[in-house]
């Protein structure tokens, strides 16, 4: 897995676990640069260790045991556990010196409290019709084009690399925000 896909699956899992924990199914997660620089950071550090494949399985189960970790702890924001918490350093030496026995009951209880299921991430990241678009947006990155590429076919803002560094992704985002919110008045 390369870099690009390795930082949107991590967007997509951090998104995905805080829905799931928290209860807010409508969350989204835009990181901003620290946190990109914190993600791109996590990438580097686990992919680093030849020992391991990095893929959606390990994923999960990293996203598990960190979040695991953090169910029983008091947060302000209600179970938004900040991604620092979960991917930064403390959290990756956690994951190395994972106890096996806790690691496996305490992240399939975690599991099954919160209805969490890795098939839910696989098909999320591995349907054609995301991967064209991401694919489409990459053709258009920076441009004016691209803006009026994702404009033209209803394309809304994603919380991907390709979205986070397009020059165009504010007025992008605040688009498909009002088309929310427009569709949502019709509704």
């Amino acid at each position: 897995m390369n870099h690009d896909d390795l930082f949107d699956n991590v967007c997509s899992y951090y998104e995905y676990f805080i829905r799931k924990v928290s209860g807010y199914n409508d969350f989204e997660f835009d990181p901003n640069d620290r946190q990109c620089t914190l993600i791109i950071n996590y990438c580097v550090a686990i992919t680093n260790n030849d020992k391991i494949r990095v893929g959606p399985y390990l994923l999960y189960y990293y996203f598990l045991l960190q979040f695991s970790h953090w169910d029983d702890k008091y947060t302000r924001a209600n179970k938004i556990y900040n991604i620092a918490w979960i991917l930064g350093n403390k959290a990756i030496e956690r994951w190395r010196n994972r106890s096996m026995e806790y690691y496996s009951y305490h992240c399939d209880t975690f599991a099954s409290k919160y209805r969490i299921r890795r098939s839910d991430l696989y098909n999320r990241k591995n349907n054609d019709i995301f991967n064209t678009d991401i694919t489409e947006r990459s053709r258009y990155h920076n441009t004016e084009q691209g803006l009026v590429h994702c404009i033209e076919n209803s394309l809304s803002y994603k919380s991907t690399k390709v979205c986070i560094t397009c020059k165009f992704n504010r007025q992008c985002k605040r688009l498909s925000l009002n088309a929310q919110s427009v569709e949502t008045q019709q509704l």
